[in-house]
């Protein structure tokens, strides 16, 4: 005798079909974020820099979508592709300029930019492009940081604004200063 079971299972698999679009890249835009995290760390190369993920949010067709970004801060040996030299001969790194432009997005003071943990929890717009992955994969990054409107204004159109978080005291304080 064969016993057939009915568990239901045609609602776990349609949602695991509709769950494998959520890695799709969003389409070139502004979209509303709130950090999720930001984390300090060395990477492979031995380069140091922060990862931040972001969702949006707003109630729309991307609600709850990640946004990711990496800031990479070269150790002063180190002039790449990824560094630029001002009209006074000055090397700059791009981690460090666009890093210091998303905080400022996220309304944190240069002290308080120096641990990324301050990040969590911080509203502010984000503007995409496409681009590719390091599989040549379509992907979403990141053009631009910009503040987002004040909370009524955002209200008096309708979209929800989701709880900002305290931020977190770091066990490692502040990562920057030490380096």
């Amino acid at each position: 005798m064969t016993m057939n079971l009915n568990l239901g299972m045609e609602d776990i698999y349609e949602q695991n079909e509709q769950d494998q679009g959520s890695y799709a890249p969003l389409p070139a835009g502004d979209y509303p974020v709130i950090v999720d995290n930001a984390e300090y760390k060395q990477f492979a190369s031995g380069n140091y820099g922060v990862n931040v993920t972001m969702s949006v949010y707003g109630g729309g067709q991307f609600d709850n979508k990640k946004v990711f970004d990496t800031f990479m801060f070269f150790r002063d040996d180190q002039v790449t592709e990824m560094t630029w030299t001002d009209k006074s001969g000055v090397v700059k790194n791009i981690g460090k300029l666009t890093y210091g432009k998303l905080c400022s997005a996220a309304d944190l003071t240069p002290q308080q930019a120096g641990d990324p943990i301050n990040l969590i929890g911080k509203m502010l717009t984000v503007k995409t492009k496409m681009g590719t992955n390091s599989n040549g994969e379509p992907d979403t990054k990141v053009a631009s940081y910009k503040k987002t409107p004040v909370a009524g204004a955002a209200q008096s159109q309708g979209q929800a604004q989701p709880q900002r978080m305290a931020p977190q005291t770091s066990q490692a304080g502040n990562a920057f200063a030490r380096r």
